[in-house]
Order: structure tokens, then C-alpha cells, then sequence
């Protein structure tokens, strides 16, 4: 202390903490009258909003729950209706008292001691958390997941208060026997069952006092995640929950030791009872196809707890034409070995607006669209051609015809030779229009060898968005990999939007309970997945297929584009093509991949279904492409103005990794042979497939005749005589996965002995 009467300067240096002190408990008094003054104004205002919402708590935990999940169409039509809740009613009373206690160790421990909130049950679960590396305990109390259910999970700050002062609320209105009771008649235990007496009766054929101890702790976990983790999904992990419970029921004195283990030993005698669903469905194969997406992009939906709605894509009366259509055509084709079909239309956005899984759905639930893996055939050269383009391994003006010869010891003669048709082997070399137009093979196969077969494997995942595995083979420029209707649905609206990329989805929104948007699609698209310039390149030879190519049946179809492809035996025909913003995908063969009759090709009979369907469809729901460039259809130009290959220089191709040179050699006989899309030009003779320019050599300006197969010396009289499918490209006997064979009719001793092992799956 300075005396009395010291000096100014004695003053300014007494001790100045005193006041410093007094100034910061005023600051941090403020400070807590502030904070309290907005905790009690928050509070008022929360307060005043639970109460409103109290007066109804007990109707809307039930009703909220009683609402059924609904899938609709994208015209708001129910497609499926799911109710699968089932409620017995029972009291407090009904419970025994060891079932009690198995719920309130599994939730909430200090239930009868809290206020609604368990502060301190809140930090040891953080606690324990951090201690043992996960979540063995919930800091949410039975009272606070009563308000949840009313206010909803949004993981929000608002949310979150509300649901606080919705706990307080309960708390002073109810005792904690009635809070004790109205969750266990509201919470959902899995498999349709509502309520303890429900869940007993489900999954082990019980009343509720009749209960063991091992099974009231099972199912006291159960509530956590009840549709993943109930006895009857995951028995392993039921039993693993149950344990749990049993230890926290031990360390808290409500079972002794004796009884901890015989509960542990127990075995559960499940009865598995499924309460029956009901369900009003309308075109079953694409609400299986939605069904699909929920269980693999969306687990938590689970449409048996009731209020959802999934706004779907489909427009139902697309799907009705689409269905008669694909029906007619297969059952106008029996005579044909034709048994089944498929389409798929899906618009500039990416929706699925129809989706025919197959032919009757009494007789098989089997979606093609969405399950099967086939050989896309000659469809899948666009893709092999905008590889080349977009490499700059090929050129539009020209790219060679000359025969191959690939070097594999596996093959008779040690060579793998892609063939043509008769008509198409002598020339030098194509352009990319007419050769897109015609399906020839030659020049595909050498734009993949010049890519590199592993490049294209990788471009056509990479740019055009397929999943399946692509072999790194050459035969990939036949389409001798299995890929997906979707996935080829995926590729070809590259070329309909000019290098952007849309991935097909039947979901367009999901609602949650609370009425909240749990999901939204919105766009879909991946924008400059191809260059603007390859992908017009490709539409235009895509144009001319169906203008003077081998998709003529679908020229009736203004604006369209497509692409055939046949397969091995005539086991798949394809039409895959696209107009005025909708993309359309159609498929014909047989389930049990029996062939199909040799005059079932994708340009005969596919391309007339897809002009059936698409006609309609473009009619009433395309939506159209206002930024489309306008393009000179092939036909209509005049014939001087078509692109013309000029002879190429005789050239080997340069290779790299594993793949031996190709050697270039004169067409033989046995070099020639019939085109994916055009499998047997002897029975079709009459018929030109491809009238586009042809590719000719510089000089003469015409192109020399094919050379003519020689026919084989007949056989003795007395020799056995069989059918056989010969590979063309290996001449061994044909399997499943050769993407081009010929009948032929053989001396028994003429047959080969080895199958083919160049096509493998």
C-alpha cells in the first residue's frame, strides 16, 4: 500500500491486479448474462414450437410409421405400395421386469436418474469411444429418441435443440413408466415388426413373458439398426449385440454372474416369422430394377419401415408400348427360335424412361437390361472407330482393308485371321462413313491393333463409361466382350450429345418419412467425355447405317442414328441407336443362349422393333436437341462428293507388348467369310446390306471382283456326313464365345478336333 502523501510516481507504480481483476469478473459477468439471457430466449422460442407439437406426440408416433412406402412413376402412378407394419398391443405391466431392465442397460442406463438428458452418460460414451477405438455405447437417451421420431434425423443445430427441449417437455408431462412404455410399443425392431410384443412374436414365436433373458437382450440391441442387424438378417452379429448387453446388465447389478452365463449360453430358437407385405406392383421388371439401386446405392432405405416415396423416371405409357411391342416382335419371330427381348429408352438426362426386362415376368423374373452380360457384336464398333479418331490413329479418308494375319501358336496354321464378307475383301481400304455404314470388320479390327487393344479397353471405360471387363484382345473390335443394355445405353449417348456423357438411372428423387429430400439425382451428366469433332464423326457414320446401311429397317424414324450387331450363331441381335434426344436399345435372342435361326440378324428384325418403339416414343415424349448441328444425311449427297479411300502403301503393323505383327497377305479362300451383321451371305445373295460407296483401288477407279470360295469335291456316296459350326476366325469347331462362325456341312473325318481357344469368356 503507498502512504499517505507519497509522491505522483510512488502512485503510478502501486500494484495495478486489484483493478485489472475487478474489470475482467465485470467482462466475464456480462459475458454469462448475455449467454443466459439468449439460452432463455432460445429455449422460449423452442418451448413454444414443442408445445405445438406435443398435443399430438403419441397419434403422430404411430400414424408416422403406419404410412406405407410407395414407388411411383414419373407421373406420380403407383408402382409399388410396401406395408409391412404389424403391431400387437400391450402395457407396461405385460413386461417382465428382467426385459425392462434389458432395454434400459441397451439404451439408456441412467433412464430413471436423468432429467432427458444424460450429460453424464453422454461423456462416457465420448469416453469409451476414444478409449476402445468405436461406438459400444449411445450417449441418446429413450426419452430423446422419443422426440427424435416426432422431430425427425435431420443432423441439424436446429434440430437437435428441438429435440433437448422436446425430452425436457416429456419428461415433466409423463412419468417414466409411461415414457418407458410408449417406446417400447413405438420403436421398430426389423421385419415388419412394431413394438416388443410384435418383435417377440416374429422372430421367436412368443409372448412377451415368455421371453428369456438372452432373447430380451437381443432384441434390446436389435432397435440400433433393425433391418441389417435383427436375428434373422445377421444371426453372427444379433448374437454379438446380445453379449453386450448382457455385460453392460452385469456391470450395472441388475443380473449376477450365474446369470450373465447362462444367458450367454443360450441358443436362440428363431422362428423367422416374416409379417406378410403387401404390395400392389405395376411393371415389375423395372421396379426390381429400382428395388437393385435402393439395396446397392441406398442401404438405408429400407421401404418395409414405412413413409418412404421414390419418385421414379418411368412414364407408364412408354412402358405399356414398349411391353406390347417387344412381345409382338418375339412372338411374331417363334417361328424364328426367337423366345426373348429387351429395350431400354432412356433420354438426354440420363432417365430411364422405359425399361422391358423380357418378354412375360410370370415365367421369368430375369432382367436382361440390368443382369445380363452379352456380345454386343458389330454394335460396338462406334466405339473402336472413336478410339482411332480421337488417337489420331486412324484418318476419316481412309483406313485398310488389307487381310490380317496375327501370329498365335494356339491356332491352326499359327495365325488369327478377321474376315469379311465375300463382297467387302478386295479392297485396299475403306472410309470411316461407308465402313461404319456396311459393318465391315477388317477395317475396325486394324483401327484396334493401331490403338493398341489395351488402349481401347481403357478408352471405351474411361470415355464412355462401361463397367464389365473388356479383354485387351483384337477380337474387341467385333464386340467379343460381354457388356451391358445399360451400359451400351451409356456409350451411345456420347455420340447423341456430341461428347457428353449421361449414366442411366431409374430414381429421380427419394422423400424420407419426415418429408424431407433424402436424395435428388439432378444432372447426371459428365460434360467433354469425347471431343465434339469424333463424336459428330461417329453420328454421321451412325446416320448413314440407317439412311443406306445395314439399320435400314429403322430409316422410318426421323433423325435416327443406330447401329446393328449380330453374334456367334445368331445367339444376340442388337439394334442400338438414338433420335431426337432419346437413346433406344433393343435386344433379341433366348435365355438358354440357344441360337436363334440364321435370318435373325440386328438389321432384320431388331431394327424394325426399335423403329416400333422409338416412333412412338419420339412422337410424344422426345425432348428434343436444340443445340444439334444439322447434318447431310449420306445417301442424299451427290455420289462424287462421298468419301473414297485411296489405296494405301502395303504396310505391317508396328506392335508393342505382347501382341505379335500382323502380316499383310493376298485374300485366299479361306481368309473370306461372312460379316457379324450379314453372317451368311450365300442365304441373303440378293440383297446388298451396305448400299454405300465402296473403298476402291486408285487404279483401276472400280473395284475387281471378290474372289470366289471354291466349292469342296463332294464326298463318297458312302460317307457320314455332319453339321458343324466352324469359328472364322480360327477354323476349329465353334464355342459360345466366337463372335463370328459358319455352318457347314462336313465329311464326319473333314471335322476338327480342338475347339476354339482363341474367344475365351
Amino acid at each position: 500500500m503507498v502512504p499517505k502523501g507519497a509522491s505522483p510516481r510512488a502512485r503510478r507504480n502501486r500494484n495495478p491486479w486489484p483493478r485489472r481483476l475487478k474489470i475482467l469478473l465485470a467482462l466475464v459477468l456480462m459475458v454469462v448474462l448475455v449467454g443466459v439471457s439468449a439460452c432463455i430466449g432460445v429455449a422460449l422460442y423452442y418451448t413454444r414450437e414443442v408445445q405445438q407439437e406435443y398435443a399430438d406426440l403419441e397419434d403422430r408416433l404411430v400414424v408416422r410409421d403406419s404410412v406405407p412406402s410407395l414407388v411411383v412413376d414419373a407421373q406420380g402412378g403407383t408402382l409399388l405400395r410396401v406395408e409391412a407394419e404389424y403391431r400387437k398391443p400391450f402395457k407396461l405391466a405385460d413386461v417382465p421386469k428382467r426385459v425392462q431392465e434389458a432395454f434400459i442397460a441397451a439404451e439408456d442406463r441412467r433412464f430413471f436418474d436423468h432429467t432427458g438428458v444424460d450429460v453424464f452418460g453422454l461423456g462416457r460414451a465420448v469416453f469409451i469411444a476414444a478409449r476402445e477405438g468405436k461406438t459400444t455405447q449411445g450417449g441418446s437417451t429413450i426419452t430423446m429418441q422419443l422426440a427424435k421420431r416426432v422431430t425427425g434425423d435431420e443432423r441439424s443445430m436446429d434440430r437437435k435443440i428441438k429435440n433437448i427441449v422436446l425430452a425436457g417437455e416429456l419428461e415433466n408431462r409423463k412419468s417414466k413408466e409411461q415414457l418407458l412404455e410408449l417406446y417400447l410399443r413405438s420403436v421398430y425392431f426389423g421385419e415388419g415388426a412394431y413394438g416388443l410384443a410384435s418383435a417377440a412374436e416374429v422372430y421367436f414365436g412368443k409372448d412377451i413373458h415368455e421371453l428369456t433373458l438372452g432373447e430380451a437382450a437381443m432384441l434390446a440391441r436389435c432397435v440400433r439398426r433393425p433391418s441389417t442387424e435383427n436375428p434373422v438378417r445377421d444371426l453372427g452379429k444379433a448374437l454379438v449385440n446380445r453379449n453386450v448387453v448382457l455385460s453392460i446388465m452385469q456391470e450395472e447389478g441388475m443380473i449376477s454372474k450365474r446369470e450373465y452365463d447362462a444367458a450367454r449360453r443360450e441358443r436362440p430358437e428363431l422362428k423367422g416369422k416374416r409379417m406378410t407385405v403387401r404390395t400392389v406392383a405395376r411393371s415389375p421388371f423395372f421396379v426390381d430394377y429400382v428395388q437393385k439401386e435402393l439395396r446397392e446405392r441406398f442401404p438405408d432405405v429400407d421401404l418395409r419401415s414405412g413413409g418412404w416415396r421414390v419418385e421414379t423416371t418411368l412414364i407408364p405409357e412408354l412402358q405399356a408400348h414398349a411391353e406390347k411391342t417387344v412381345q409382338r416382335w418375339v412372338a411374331n419371330n417363334r417361328g424364328n427360335r426367337v423366345s426373348a427381348g429387351a429395350f431400354v429408352i432412356m433420354d438426354r438426362d440420363g432417365k430411364i424412361l422405359a425399361e422391358v426386362g423380357g418378354v412375360d415376368y410370370r415365367r421369368s423374373q430375369y432382367n436382361v437390361p440390368v443382369l445380363a452380360s452379352l456380345q454386343p457384336g458389330s454394335s460396338f464398333k462406334p466405339f473402336i472407330y472413336a478410339a482411332g479418331l480421337a488417337t489420331q490413329k486412324i484418318k476419316p479418308e481412309f483406313i485398310s482393308n488389307r487381310p490380317i494375319r496375327l501370329r498365335d501358336q494356339t491356332l491352326p496354321g499359327g495365325y488369327w485371321r478377321p474376315r469379311n464378307d465375300n463382297r467387302g475383301q478386295s479392297a485396299a481400304g475403306y472410309a470411316l462413313i461407308p465402313a461404319i455404314a456396311g459393318s465391315v470388320n477388317l477395317p475396325a479390327v486394324h483401327t484396334a491393333m493401331d490403338v493398341g487393344p489395351g488402349k481401347v479397353a481403357t478408352f471405351c471405360r474411361d470415355v464412355f463409361g462401361f463397367k464389365s471387363k473388356l479383354y485387351p484382345s483384337p477380337s474387341i473390335a467385333l464386340g467379343a466382350s460381354n457388356v451391358t443394355m445399360l451400359e451400351m445405353a451409356e456409350g451411345y449417348s456420347v455420340f447423341m450429345l456430341k461428347g457428353d456423357r449421361v449414366r442411366p438411372h431409374p430414381i429421380r428423387r427419394i422423400f424420407a418419412p419426415d418429408g424431407t429430400v433424402f436424395y435428388d439425382a439432378g444432372a447426371q451428366r459428365k460434360s467433354n467425355a469425347l471431343s465434339r469433332g469424333v463424336a459428330e464423326m461417329i453420328d454421321e457414320g451412325l446416320r448413314a447405317v440407317v439412311t443406306g446401311g445395314t439399320g435400314r429397317l429403322a430409316a422410318g424414324v426421323p433423325n435416327a442414328r443406330g447401329k446393328t450387331g449380330t453374334t456367334t450363331s445368331n445367339k444376340d441381335a442388337w439394334f442400338c441407336g438414338y433420335t431426337d434426344g432419346l437413346v433406344g436399345i433393343g435386344w433379341l435372342g433366348n435365355l438358354d443362349r440357344k441360337p436363334m435361326a440364321r435370318g435373325v440378324y440386328g438389321g432384320r428384325v431388331t431394327a424394325g422393333m426399335w423403329a416400333d418403339v422409338m416412333t412412338y416414343a419420339r412422337e410424344r415424349f422426345a425432348p428434343g436437341d436444340p443445340g444439334a448441328k444439322p447434318l447431310v444425311d449420306v445417301d442424299s449427297r451427290p455420289a462424287d462428293t462421298l468419301p473414297i479411300a485411296a489405296a494405301a502403301p502395303d504396310r505391317s503393323l508396328d506392335l508393342t507388348g505382347e501382341e505379335a505383327p500382323i502380316l499383310v497377305s493376298p485374300p485366299t479362300p479361306r481368309e473370306t467369310g461372312p460379316d457379324p451383321d450379314d453372317p451368311l451371305p450365300e442365304i441373303i445373295e440378293d440383297e446388298d446390306p451396305a448400299p454405300v460407296e465402296r473403298a476402291v483401288e486408285p487404279a483401276p477407279r472400280t473395284a475387281p471382283e471378290p474372289p470366289v470360295r471354291p466349292r469342296p469335291s463332294p464326298p463318297p456316296a458312302d460317307e457320314e456326313m455332319v453339321e458343324v459350326q466352324i469359328c472364322a476366325d480360327t477354323g476349329k469347331v465353334a464355342t459360345d464365345y466366337c463372335p463370328e462362325t459358319v455352318g457347314e456341312r462336313r465329311a464326319r473325318r473333314q471335322v476338327p478336333k480342338s475347339r476354339c481357344e482363341l474367344h475365351r469368356p
